[in-house]
């Protein structure tokens, strides 16, 4: 409301568990729509790098894998794909360029090293394309991954197609590193009594396997570089401090305007923290309307702030 974005939504659980901690919306454009947080109609963009960065390290890289690349901000083309020695010279690590999600990476890294069945496969295990169990019907987040398409496969391992992801679905995905690459059964309810009678009492279950533990591991020692030295660091650290003093952050961005009969500014953050103990994951989405107000980064700094300095008021 304070920004007077159309609508946006945020979700955040606790990653071992699934219990649903938040689970909010704000449809000041749209009132008729409900239930945000379960939507899949917006575009999952850079998010789905977390997919191709998973993959990529399953393929054998590491945080410290370097390449040398150059342009593809905005779109990109089979040129980018061709290596130039003398015209690359945008060189970083895996970890940096999923900082400052470099779309050229990450289209090259999967042209050279992936293939379309191990991205679907990787995809399926984050839950694309298959139903999410929940006390309300959740959105398919519909993958689009293309086939005998050079150009159009690396598009959408950098998250330039229109694959779909709802906010919940989004927060889990991230829980599932938090949690050491399982995925838990999102709940809303805990338990319900009559009386003394106990009607009703939630199970933790896994919902599925979506990586190892130490392709989580290192998947988190990725995702902390986007607060420290990539495209949500200003948001986070303000003249060389953090804003949240003491919580390390692991998370990623995502930002796609118009295009393609989508209409307006979709702005993702997806993160879980601390890094090191995860106690929450969460996942903001802001949909901006013909002018950009804020992004979902400013919504979850807020979240994650409130929501540590509670748990500091506790302490106390």
């Amino acid at each position: 409301a304070r920004y007077e974005v159309g609508h946006g939504a945020l979700v955040a659980l606790d990653p071992t568990t699934g219990e649903i901690l938040a689970y909010a919306e704000h449809t000041e454009g749209k009132p008729g729509l409900h239930h945000l947080p379960i939507q899949a109609n917006g575009p999952a963009a850079s998010i789905f790098k977390l997919v191709t960065t998973a993959a990529l390290l399953e393929q054998g890289l590491s945080p410290t894998s370097t390449i040398c690349t150059r342009g593809g901000l905005r779109k990109l083309t089979l040129n980018h794909l061709r290596p130039d020695a003398q015209r690359d010279n945008r060189c970083e690590t895996l970890t940096e360029a999923f900082g400052s999600s470099t779309n050229a990476a990450f289209a090259r890294w999967a042209d050279e090293h992936l293939d379309t069945a191990l991205l679907e496969d990787a995809s399926s295990r984050f839950l694309f394309g298959r139903r999410i169990p929940f006390l309300f019907g959740v959105g398919v987040s519909a993958p689009v991954i293309p086939t005998g398409s050079r150009l159009g496969f690396a598009r959408a391992a950098a998250g330039f197609s229109r694959t779909s992801l709802s906010p919940l679905h989004a927060a889990l995905m991230v829980a599932s590193v938090a949690n050491g690459g399982k995925m838990m059964a999102p709940r809303l309810v805990r338990r319900a009594t009559r009386g003394d009678e106990v009607l009703y009492e939630a199970e933790t279950a896994e919902l599925t396997r979506v990586m190892e533990p130490m392709t989580a591991a290192s998947l988190t020692d990725v995702m902390l570089s986007t607060t420290t030295t990539g495209t949500a660091k200003k948001f986070f650290i303000k003249n060389g401090r953090e804003r949240i003093p003491g919580v390390a952050i692991a998370s990623k961005t995502g930002h796609l305007t118009g295009g393609d009969g989508l209409h307006g500014h979709y702005s993702w953050f997806v993160a879980f923290a601390p890094a090191e103990q995860p106690e929450v994951a969460m996942a903001a989405l802001v949909v901006n309307g013909d002018v950009w107000t804020t992004k979902g980064a400013v919504v979850a700094r807020r979240f994650l702030t409130d929501y540590f300095a509670g748990k500091d008021r506790a302490a106390q």
